[in-house]
C-alpha cells in the first residue's frame, strides 16, 4: 500500500456545493480530474493526469477499505463510504466517495468518482471506525454480512425506506452526469441565464441524496431511531424530482429532457424493484 508523507493534522474543507470529479482507467491511473478536486487537494491537473489515484491517499485510511472499493467496482457493482484523503502539502480533507465502473459494449474501461461534503457526524463515525480498524480493535468491517443481519431485524416498511435510500445513492451519479450535460449546453448555446434554475434544481437533489446516504448509513449501522427521519428524507427526494421534472419542462431549450425523462424512468422503475424485492 502507497504510504504518502509527511502528514499535517489541518483539515481542509470545502463547500456543500462543490463535487470533485475524477475518471481513472481500469488500473486506477487518472485520466481527468475536476477544478474542484485540483482546489482542495492542492495539485495542479498537471499533477495528477497520468498519476496513479493514491496520490491523494492518506495513510489513516485502513487497507481493507480500498480492499473492498476494488472488489465492488471489479465486479461492476457501485461503491459509496467516507474516504479521508491527503492534500499536497500533507493535510487531509474528507470526502462522501462514490465510485462507478464505466462500461463500453459490456466491458468495464474504467471508473468515475464522484465525491460530495460529508457531514460531520459521518467524519467522526469514520474517524473513529478506520481508528480502530488500524489498531486492530475492529476487524473485518467490510465484511457483506453485516449488511444482511442488520437488514433481517428490521420490518419490512424499514427495509423499504433503507433500501430506496441505497438506490438514491446509485442515482447520484447519473443525475451529476445530467448537471454537466447541463453546464455542457449552457457553455455551447451561450444560455447562462435560463440554465441556472436548472441548474441549481438538480444540484439541490444531489444534496439531497448526500443526505439520504449519510441516513441510511446510520440506519445499516443499526441505529433504527434514524427511520423517520430517513422517511422523511425519502419524500424531500421525491418532491425535488418534481421540481426538476417541472424547471425542464420550462427550459426545453436546452435540449435536456430526454436526459430527464431517462432517469426519472429509471429512478421509477428501480422504486418498483425494490419494493417487489422486499415483499
Amino acid at each position: 500500500m502507497k504510504i504518502n508523507q509527511p502528514t499535517t493534522q489541518t483539515e481542509q474543507f470545502f463547500l456543500d456545493d462543490e463535487i470533485l470529479t475524477s475518471t481513472t482507467d481500469t488500473t486506477g491511473v487518472i485520466r481527468h480530474v475536476s477544478p474542484a478536486f485540483c482546489k482542495v487537494s492542492g495539485f495542479t491537473e498537471q499533477e495528477l493526469l497520468g498519476q496513479d489515484q493514491n496520490i491523494v491517499r492518506h495513510p489513516d485510511m485502513p487497507p481493507a477499505a480500498f480492499q473492498n472499493l476494488w472488489d465492488t467496482i471489479k465486479s461492476g457493482r457501485v461503491w459509496n463510504g467516507r474516504v479521508k484523503n491527503r492534500c499536497k502539502n500533507g493535510d487531509f480533507y474528507w470526502v462522501d466517495a462514490t465510485v462507478t465502473p464505466v462500461f463500453d459494449n459490456g466491458r468495464v474501461t474504467g471508473y468515475n468518482s464522484l465525491r460530495l461534503k460529508p457531514s460531520r457526524e459521518q467524519v467522526e463515525t469514520a474517524t473513529q471506525l478506520y481508528g480502530d480498524m488500524n489498531s486492530g480493535r475492529r476487524k473485518n468491517h467490510f465484511n457483506h454480512n453485516k449488511v444482511s443481519s442488520v437488514m433481517s431485524k428490521m420490518k419490512l416498511w424499514q427495509k423499504f425506506s433503507v433500501l430506496g435510500l441505497l438506490a438514491a445513492a446509485m442515482f447520484v451519479v447519473p443525475v451529476w452526469q445530467l448537471v454537466s450535460r447541463t453546464n455542457t449546453e449552457i457553455a455551447a448555446t451561450a444560455k447562462e441565464k435560463t440554465g441556472i434554475d436548472y441548474a441549481q434544481a438538480v444540484i439541490k437533489l444531489v444534496q439531497l441524496l448526500q443526505q439520504h446516504r449519510g441516513l441510511s448509513a446510520g440506519v445499516l449501522a443499526g441505529d433504527t431511531s434514524r427511520i423517520n427521519a430517513l422517511e422523511n428524507k425519502r419524500k424531500e427526494v421525491n418532491e425535488q424530482i418534481i421540481v426538476v421534472d417541472a424547471t425542464n419542462s420550462k427550459r426545453t431549450e436546452l435540449n435536456l429532457t430526454a436526459n430527464w425523462q431517462t432517469l426519472r424512468g429509471q429512478w421509477q422503475q428501480l422504486l418498483v424493484d425494490l419494493s417487489a424485492t422486499v415483499r
